[in-house]
């Protein structure tokens, strides 16, 4: 039974990205709706890992965050 809660980091990786996505949009909606706008909105960060000499993901750093927003009333 424990082999059934398992996860592969796979999965892990892609319920994630979902969950991120919700929160993005709900964010969005609620900016649109309350300033009665339409928004065009992408994003960007580049991350940059760094790994151990076995191969290990030890670290992660953000080289670079591009946001543009488009507003329209």
């Amino acid at each position: 039974m424990e082999a059934e809660n398992k996860i592969t980091p796979e999965e892990a990786f892609f319920n994630s990205k979902a969950e991120l996505e919700q929160k993005i949009v709900a964010l969005l909606k609620e900016f649109a709706g309350t300033n009665a706008t339409s928004i065009t909105f992408k994003g960007c960060v580049d991350v940059q890992p760094l790994f151990s000499e076995t191969g290990q993901i030890m670290q992660t750093r953000i080289s670079r965050v591009e946001v543009e927003t488009k507003i329209a009333q």
